[in-house]
C-alpha cells in the first residue's frame, strides 16, 4: 500500500476504471485501456522522475501526471522497489529493462 501498482491483466475492450489495465492501480483511471487481448504481447513502458509519472501502453501514453495534483498520491515516496506480482495462472514478460533516471544538477 505504500508504492504503486500498475494493473495489467486480461480486460480487452472493456472500460478504463481504477482497477483496468493500466490504472494505478485504486488512484488513477488512466486515459483509455490500452491492453491487447489475451494471447498478444503487451509492451508497457513506466517513468517515474521525481514526483512525475507517465505510463505508455502499447505505444499510447494512458497515464502522464505530478502524484502531487492527486491527494491520495501526495504522501507516497518517490523512490522504492520493484516487483512483478501475479496471483495465479500464467503469465510471461520479456525484455524487460530498467534503468536508474539520473536527475540534471546531480
Amino acid at each position: 500500500m505504500v508504492g504503486y501498482e500498475i494493473q495489467l491483466f486480461d480486460d480487452a475492450e472493456k472500460a478504463a476504471s481504477t482497477h483496468s489495465s493500466g490504472s494505478l492501480y485504486r488512484y488513477v483511471v488512466p486515459r483509455k485501456n490500452a491492453i491487447r487481448r489475451a494471447g498478444e504481447w503487451n509492451s508497457i513502458d513506466v517513468t517515474c522522475a521525481g514526483p512525475r509519472i507517465k505510463v505508455i501502453l502499447n505505444g499510447e501514453l494512458i497515464i502522464d501526471l505530478d502524484q502531487a495534483t492527486v491527494p491520495e498520491l501526495r504522501q507516497k515516496p518517490l523512490a522504492g522497489y520493484l516487483c512483478l506480482q501475479n496471483h495465479g495462472g500464467n503469465i510471461e514478460f520479456r525484455s524487460l529493462r530498467i534503468r536508474t533516471l539520473i536527475r540534471q544538477g546531480a
